[in-house]
């Protein structure tokens, strides 16, 4: 593993680069935009292997699960004291939809987190 500043290992998460080198992408890139992200087996710069053990990324559910409710949180909030007037139903039919149109980023950010997390 090479030896990076936090705020580059920060940009390679963000970025969804490998967690070893910082260089490669994880995800292949979608060729239909309603297919699920399908993750490559090893760094193309590296060799570092993101195909694990199938339980491996269980962990990584429960940190999509937290992204989720803090964007929906974060909507929420926003929407409620910066739209005025607006319904309760109006309220939760938003912030629905922004936790549904951010999931396939969740999972991905997820997965790369996890493997920074434990990356053996």
């Amino acid at each position: 593993m090479e030896n990076r500043r936090p705020y580059e290992k920060v940009g390679a998460v963000l970025k969804l680069k490998c967690p070893n080198c910082g260089k490669a992408k994880v995800f292949h890139r979608a060729r239909f935009p309603f297919k699920g992200p399908v993750m490559k087996d090893t760094c193309e710069a590296c060799g570092y292997n993101f195909d694990r053990d199938p339980s491996y990324f269980r962990g990584a559910m429960y940190l999509s699960y937290g992204l989720a409710l803090a964007e929906g949180l974060i909507v929420f909030l926003v929407v409620r004291y910066m739209v005025f007037g607006i319904t309760t139903t109006n309220l939760v039919l938003i912030t629905l939809a922004a936790v549904m149109f951010c999931a396939m980023w969740n999972y991905k950010m997820a997965r790369v987190i996890w493997m920074n997390i434990f990356p053996d």
